[in-house]
């Protein structure tokens, strides 16, 4: 929301319907936001970044680069979900051969019943 209101205070309310607009038109996001704000999406960052740190000290910064932590760490827990399952896969078919061969070590047949068999 802070950002969305940093855009409407710095480049006017038509900068919001100017975007939906050229992207109606057929724009991706990028270059509809260009064509209606006079800048990239990377320099708005930089420019609000910039912004926020002034206002609001350091702190916020920080507060504002939690979803991009929070993302980070969404995919790590993936990703570490994935090595341990793929881990614990591994082991089970190495257990599963330990015991084949220990069933064949202690092969103890049963004795033959009352027939011979």
């Amino acid at each position: 929301m802070l950002a969305v209101k940093r855009l409407i205070s710095g480049y006017g309310s038509g900068v919001l319907p100017g975007i939906l607009n050229n992207m109606h038109d057929g724009q991706d996001f990028d270059q509809a936001f260009e064509n209606a704000a006079g800048l990239t999406i990377d320099g708005f960052e930089r420019e609000y970044l910039n912004v926020v740190g002034k206002a609001y000290g350091k702190r916020m910064l920080f507060i504002t680069l939690i979803p991009s932590t929070w993302t980070f760490i969404l995919i790590l827990a993936i990703v570490v979900y994935i090595i341990k399952k793929r881990r614990n896969k591994r082991l089970m078919s190495q257990w599963e051969i330990v015991d084949a061969a220990e069933n064949i070590i202690n092969f103890r047949p049963d004795p033959p019943d009352e027939n011979g068999f």
